[in-house]
């Protein structure tokens, strides 16, 4: 018996080829294989039967063939799977940017140039190496471009750290939220208030009523579980990453970079973080999220920018396109041209 419990939570999507060989391979040499993860197009790649638990209770077992992802779904968290529809059409057309990139070259990144408008949530979508991370981090005060200008609201800024880019309306959810995320030995209380505590704050002194009225709004909004007095560590991976973008959106930022905002998590978290980043395009924020899932990028995003070897070759219209679509740009051919936005931008 071979068990594989989320053994591709940490990578991305072209690594599963080698997960689904091996697995294939083991099944023809009479090996039982359970392979435990919350990635539903995996779970249906790979399965001849599915295990659904709910609560640490088994809800029940269906043969693959005769379910589908939205059964299943609903069948893990008790509800429908609203948050899994396209996000509404957006209202950022004729809209001057929030968010202009020009000719940015940072890390694996070469000359990258894009636009993001209030009510719009762009995806960035990659492989490893592609260039994906450097542009979120590059765009939010985490590190410094070597070359390119980044315009907020259409003037030219400089942002050399987090706390530059959020003066200037920009907010960055890290793709390592245990590493960079939350401080380990705080509580969701102090977790939950630290990038809000100046505007909490009178000559220095945090003002704890105020606070602890922000912390009790935001794990009510946020569906975080536990209290204030909880330590963050001592949640899920879902309800850390609750936290951690709760956190950053108690600022009210105009613009919001996303990194990889629901990897390691559960369904039922996933679609928490959905439904919030959909939301976030309906109060006309700029929402930039950066994601190794091609179909995450198709359900989250209006349009969706793929980058191969460090620079944007395709500009993809998310009503239209494919997983197939994403993935081969990613990889060097060519998308459909009706999932094409103004062509190839290679």
């Amino acid at each position: 018996m071979l068990i594989l419990d989320e053994t591709t939570a940490s990578t991305t999507e072209e690594h599963f080829a080698d997960v689904q060989e091996m697995v294939a391979a083991e099944k023809a040499a009479g090996t039982a294989v359970v392979f435990v993860s919350h990635r539903m197009p995996e779970v249906f790649a790979l399965s001849d039967r599915i295990a659904v638990l709910r609560g640490g209770r088994l809800v029940t077992v269906l043969r693959t063939a005769d379910t589908d992802p939205a059964e299943v779904t609903t069948l893990m968290i008790g509800e429908g799977v609203r948050a899994l529809e396209r996000p509404p059409a957006h209202r950022a057309e004729g809209r001057p940017p929030a968010l202009a990139v020009r000719g940015l070259h940072a890390g694996s990144a070469t000359d990258v140039s894009f636009e993001v408008r209030g009510g719009e949530v762009v995806g960035i979508y990659g492989l490893v190496g592609s260039g994906r991370s450097s542009v979120a981090r590059s765009v939010s005060g985490q590190q410094q471009p070597r070359a390119g200008t980044v315009e907020i609201g259409g003037r030219p800024v400089t942002m050399r750290s987090p706390g530059a880019a959020l003066r200037h309306g920009v907010a960055y959810l890290t793709e390592d939220r245990r590493r960079e995320g939350f401080v380990a030995e705080f509580s969701n209380a102090e977790n939950l208030s630290l990038v809000t505590l100046p505007r909490l704050a009178t000559a220095g002194v945090v003002r704890r009523r105020d606070e602890r009225a922000q912390v009790s709004d935001l794990i009510e909004r946020f569906q975080v579980k536990g209290g204030p007095q909880t330590p963050t560590r001592a949640l899920s991976g879902g309800n850390q990453q609750k936290v951690c973008l709760a956190k950053w959106l108690a600022a009210d930022p105009d613009v919001i970079v996303l990194d990889e905002p629901t990897k390691g998590i559960d369904v039922g978290a996933r679609l928490n973080i959905y439904e919030i980043i959909h939301s976030l395009s309906q109060q006309d924020k700029a929402v930039l999220v950066v994601t190794s899932e091609a179909e995450e990028a198709l359900l989250l995003c209006h349009r969706v920018l793929v980058l191969r070897d460090g620079r944007l070759v395709a500009e993809l219209d998310a009503a239209q396109a494919s997983t197939e679509d994403l993935i081969r740009a990613a990889l060097g051919g060519a998308p459909t041209e009706d999932a094409a936005q103004g062509g190839d931008a290679a």
